[in-house]
């Protein structure tokens, strides 16, 4: 996975909800793939990546690209 820099403290909720709304505060465009994944349009060129995520510590992840 690569890295994006964006962080989650995931005490509640879906780690994917966490990260929607981290995307929301950083104006990153987002959607569900016909899949059900999570997508996001990190570099704002239309191009939306799976989203994954790398445990950081304790309630820690970072959002990554998968």
């Amino acid at each position: 996975m690569k890295r994006t820099g964006l962080f989650i403290i995931w005490i509640s909720g879906s780690k994917n909800g966490n990260a929607v709304q981290e995307f929301k505060r950083n104006g990153i465009n987002w959607e569900y793939n016909h899949f059900g994944e999570l997508t996001a349009d990190f570099y704002s060129i239309g191009a939306f990546e799976k989203v994954g995520f790398e445990h950081v510590e304790g309630n820690v992840y970072e959002i990554c690209r998968a």
